[in-house]
């Protein structure tokens, strides 16, 4: 396996090892936001393609950090947010925001939490990755 492949390998790996990125999800919720994780870590390491492993490693680590910050936040907001009284639910969407931020950028705004808030944690983590990806 090339150099670069390697690397993706070992990101994708250390998404799929993570047993707390779904925790407390549905199945299906938890395949939805691995899969978020996977293909967001997936791209960080391909833009590393020309480096030395130290300087990818360097180079990749606050992303990579970053990725892990927002896949939690993802989760509790998805986790939490039915059963938690307005004063809970505007903490854990605040730091989401934050989380998403680090990740996509300063300039993405979401609309309020009331548009990504039911029942359903998968179709929440879904339209969630829409909003980011195709806002950035």
């Amino acid at each position: 396996m090339d150099v670069l492949g390697n690397r993706i390998r070992q990101v994708v790996e250390s998404v799929l090892e993570n047993e707390s990125l779904a925790d407390g999800l549905d199945e299906r919720a938890a395949e939805v936001l691995q899969q978020w994780g996977i293909a967001s870590v997936t791209r960080t390491a391909e833009n590393t393609g020309d480096l030395s492993d130290e300087a990818a490693e360097q180079a990749m680590y606050p992303h990579l950090r970053a990725v892990r910050r927002l896949t939690r936040a993802v989760r509790n907001w998805a986790r939490y947010q039915s059963n938690a009284d307005h004063t809970q639910r505007e903490k854990l969407w605040k730091k989401m925001v934050k989380r998403a931020k680090a990740v996509y950028g300063e300039e993405i705004n979401l609309p309020t939490m009331t548009e990504f808030e039911g029942s359903n944690a998968a179709q929440i983590i879904v339209d969630l990755r829409a909003w980011f990806e195709d806002k950035k």
